[in-house]
């Protein structure tokens, strides 16, 4: 089949994508841009959810079924448009539309739920179930929902703010009492059952992409603790004050105990696979570890110390940003630095640096934020290297951002008494045609 994913750039649609070619589709990516990645072995078209003319046009007579993977707008009239758009353009076909929602709908839940529970919506997903509505009630095309837990792997998700929660305050941390329980799934499970939904998913059916039904969030930050290099403490946050960093709603969230099942998942033939969530925070793809880093071969075992640190000195950078934390960003840098932002602002010296930062950077996070990825090192001598790192825009909850450039900054780093720090900084938004 050929399949158009909504969505197919961000966390969830990108594994969703890779899942259905290898099972023999063919994907299709629907974005705000018409051009994918250099090299991508799949279509993209463009669009915007906000424009119900735009996701018609996508559908066209070659297109099997849908899967929709895109993150709420932010308006739920918009969100349920999106729907009849979709519905209007598969009319008559045999393939599906399948929609991810995900198990918030279903509210708190100290005893286990099933996909026959009934919705009741915390906040942040308010109008979702008139949305999950809409899909499985259409006459137009056979449509199904799947809900999932809290998606973790290949270093994304929720819990990869976590983990950046954890490098910022030396612990990690967990928003709400002790016993929180999270329903979890690994990513690629996740993709996999989506994947059988659009092959063989039946009309109207709600399917839970749960594959632990309630995990201790108090051992998920402590893992998240020890991806960030710690010894595996975790403290609470208190939700009013986690409300003041990152939000009512995503506080509430985080604070929400839900035990869900995925029996109607299982019967289909889901057999989930992947890495536990705490396995996958202390033994996986968070692990504490430098990543493939390039670097000259004659440095790459010989620094290896060194660059531990300086992927250490990036990730805390990461963390100082997303925590927005002036004191912990500007501890990187050295008295006499040179920095210059995206939008070509230049200081010289700690203190216009730090000045500058304690000016801009609190509340710049409310709405998104930023990964650093350590990508390239040339070592110029013993105690000089120059970094080349890729800065991805971010939701809070760590899905790519469709629409603003990326950045790729590259840092001039010196090492004194041990210690690498920031002697110059430039970063260059990369933006594409």
């Amino acid at each position: 089949m050929k399949v158009l994913i909504i969505g197919g750039t961000g966390y969830l649609g990108s594994a969703i994508v890779h899942k259905l070619r290898a099972a023999g589709h063919v994907p299709v990516v629907f974005a705000r841009s018409a051009s994918g990645p250099p090299g991508a072995p799949f279509e993209h078209r463009m669009g915007d959810l906000a424009e119900p003319s735009s996701i018609r046009a996508a559908v066209t007579d070659d297109i099997d079924a849908v899967v929709h993977a895109g993150a709420p707008t932010g308006d739920w009239n918009v969100d349920l448009d999106a729907i009849d758009a979709l519905c209007t353009a598969l009319e008559g076909r045999a393939g599906a539309l399948v929609y991810l929602s995900g198990i918030w709908v279903l509210g708190q839940s100290d005893e286990a739920l099933d996909e026959n529970a009934a919705p009741s919506p915390i906040e942040i997903v308010c109008r979702r179930p008139e949305v999950e509505d809409r899909v499985l009630h259409t006459s137009a095309v056979r449509g199904l929902v799947v809900r999932p837990g809290i998606v973790h792997g290949a270093g994304g998700g929720i819990p990869a703010m976590m983990v950046g929660w954890a490098r910022a305050r030396g612990h990690g941390v967990f928003v709400g009492e002790t016993d929180v329980r999270w329903p979890m799934v690994h990513l690629d499970d996740l993709a996999d059952l989506v994947v059988l939904a659009v092959e063989k998913g039946e009309h109207g059916s709600v399917l839970h992409g749960v594959a632990e039904p309630a995990v201790a969030v108090v051992d998920i930050a402590a893992a998240a603790d020890v991806a960030a290099g710690g010894s595996g403490t975790a403290e609470p946050w208190a939700e009013q004050e986690a409300a003041a960093s990152i939000g009512e709603q995503l506080a509430e969230a985080m604070a929400l105990t839900q035990v869900i099942t995925a029996d109607a998942a299982h019967n289909m033939g889901w057999t989930p696979a992947g890495p536990g969530a705490v396995a996958d925070l202390r033994e996986g793809s968070y692990a504490h570890q430098v990543p493939a880093v390039q670097v000259q071969p004659a440095a790459a075992a010989a620094r290896r110390e060194d660059l531990t640190q300086i992927v250490a000195l990036v990730r805390a950078l990461q963390s100082a940003q997303q925590s927005e934390d002036a004191s912990a960003f500007t501890a990187l840098f050295q008295q006499d630095a040179v920095w210059t932002t995206a939008h070509g602002h230049r200081m010289i010296g700690w203190d216009e640096i730090d000045a500058f930062t304690r000016r801009v950077l609190p509340g710049a996070m409310r709405e998104s934020t930023a990964t650093y990825r350590v990508e390239h090192v040339l070592f110029l001598g013993a105690d000089v290297v120059v970094v080349n790192v890729r800065q991805q825009p971010v939701t809070l909850t760590g899905t790519p951002v469709d629409g603003v450039p990326e950045g790729r900054p590259v840092y001039v780093l010196a090492k004194s008494d041990g210690t690498w720090r920031i002697a110059a900084g430039q970063n260059t938004q990369v933006h594409t045609s």
